[in-house]
């Protein structure tokens, strides 16, 4: 697989590697990051220490529960002379989900079903198979 950007995140990545990979390498030591919040500290990294190139932060296909606010501010900006871009992997879909998944479904009473919500979580909808 080409390399087409300098970060990458995937769903069966790990925030200890490299990120610069698309996919993991077959011993799995390396490959992209698994999460949005690993990708945004390497970029800050190359921000900080003085940008000389476009960055490109491309991210696999699936979908990624966000356990905080993503928040970007001028320590994730490009320059004038140079960019920095986040975007799907070509030909793939993201979806970014600000919310927690809900596991272990069990039922309660006829129809009706029950899971424990994470402490500290604010619920405000609840979605399932899209609705």
């Amino acid at each position: 697989m080409d390399r087409i950007g300098d970060y990458y995140v995937a769903m069966d990545g790990n925030d200890d590697w490299s990120g610069t990979l698309p996919e993991p390498n077959r011993s799995k030591t390396d490959g992209p990051f698994a999460t949005l919040e690993r990708a945004q500290a390497a970029v800050r990294d190359v921000v900080r220490a003085g940008l000389q190139r476009n960055v490109r932060v491309l991210v696999r296909e699936g979908t990624y529960y966000l356990k905080d606010r993503l928040f970007l501010s001028e320590a994730d900006s490009g320059t004038q002379e140079h960019s920095i871009t986040w975007a799907a992997y070509p030909n793939e879909e993201v979806n970014l989900v600000g919310g927690v998944r809900l596991t272990d479904w069990q039922p309660y009473q006829g129809d009706i079903w029950e899971a424990a919500i994470p402490e500290g979580a604010q619920v405000r909808q609840v979605i399932e198979n899209g609705r």
